[in-house]
């Protein structure tokens, strides 16, 4: 589905009638330069942005319309504050920290790599309760629970899950003395560096 909306700040991507992806640009005539064609501003974005984009809709789940402000803009959800999603490097980039004194190895900031993503959180807290999860997209995290030495551990009877929205790298580094909690969490834990992997980021 392409269609021209008057006037560009902001790009939609919509859902089309067979389950794909079309493209709107809205102009909130903030200049008066004409706008490229709607599919050549899609296009022209980076390849990794589109896969985000595309990774990011889900037909049960998503709404019809994704929208991707010209970076670095931000939507206002009037009492809900503001959306900090989208596929621009600095809100795909977030922490990923296990923390356990005596159950987990402190190892520290883990080299980063591109096969580690959020995907990967659920098959390693099966694997330090003592499990191993069969099926799913992510894998076990060996530098936090390898399943043959959590025989040797003691047994972990909770797990809590802590997520800090809105508080991806570009954040912390923003203000690098404002979480000394977490950064000793960090280097007494595993820490990764992980993409979310899809847009909208949340």
């Amino acid at each position: 589905m392409l269609r021209r909306i008057v006037g560009a700040a902001l790009l939609v991507v919509a859902a089309g009638g067979a389950g794909g992806l079309g493209v709107i640009a809205v102009n909130v005539a903030t200049h008066a330069r004409p706008l490229p064609d709607f599919a050549a501003q899609f296009c022209g974005l980076e390849d990794g942005w589109r896969g985000l984009v595309a990774r990011g809709y889900h037909p049960a789940r998503s709404g019809q319309i994704s929208y991707l402000p010209r970076t670095p803009i931000y939507f206002a959800g009037g009492g809900d504050g503001w959306s900090h999603s989208g596929p621009w490097p600095y809100l795909q980039e977030v922490p990923l920290v296990f923390y356990g004194p005596g159950v987990i190895e402190p190892l520290g900031t883990v080299a980063p790599t591109t096969d580690r993503t959020l995907a990967d959180v659920a098959p390693t807290l099966v694997t330090l309760l003592g499990g191993v999860l069969a099926t799913g997209d992510g894998s076990n995290l060996d530098d936090v629970a390898r399943l043959e030495a959590v025989v040797d551990r003691p047994r972990v009877k909770l797990v809590v899950t802590m997520v800090w929205d809105g508080a991806g790298w570009n954040t912390l580094n923003e203000h690098p003395d404002a979480w000394p909690r977490l950064r000793a969490m960090m280097q007494d834990g595993v820490t990764y560096t992980v993409d979310v992997g899809a847009s909208p980021s949340v």
